[in-house]
């Protein structure tokens, strides 16, 4: 995926074995009494965008993740500001403290449209699930 069309990069992280499957949420930082969210934020000038989803991934929830793949993008607006942002589905692997003080859920994949009050991102983290073949061997 071409970094120089998206504005963010961003994780659907997944933990436990197929039909089991759990997905990582974060609170927004600035918010925490708002709903949650998957973790994302800026592309830095020269980073990539699979770099930069794993990167913020590590950053807001402590989770490093691997084997990330495309998952797809979402538009939305942020105060006005346009924001193209894309996803890559990955796995969850060590879990250390995270670098920005944020809450963190595991959502069982079942209860993602409960938790997440956008269609779009609940669209997209329902079709990743639905194609997952579970954790790499």
């Amino acid at each position: 995926m071409n970094a120089e069309t998206l504005t963010h990069a961003g994780g659907i992280v997944l933990r436990g074995a197929r039909g089991a499957r759990e997905v990582l949420l974060v609170r927004p930082l600035a918010r925490p009494e708002a709903p949650w969210v998957l973790p994302k934020g800026h592309i830095e000038p020269g980073e990539d965008a699979e770099a930069a989803a794993l990167r913020e991934v590590r950053e807001e929830s402590g989770v490093q993740g691997f084997a990330p793949r495309w998952a797809g993008r979402v538009k939305f607006e942020v105060h006005g500001v346009g924001v193209k942002c894309g996803f890559y589905a990955m796995e969850c692997g060590a879990v250390e403290v995270a670098e920005e003080p944020r809450d963190r859920v595991w959502v069982p994949a079942g209860g993602v449209a409960a938790a997440l009050p956008f269609p779009e991102t609940v669209a997209l983290i329902e079709a990743v699930l639905a194609e997952d073949q579970g954790p790499p061997a």
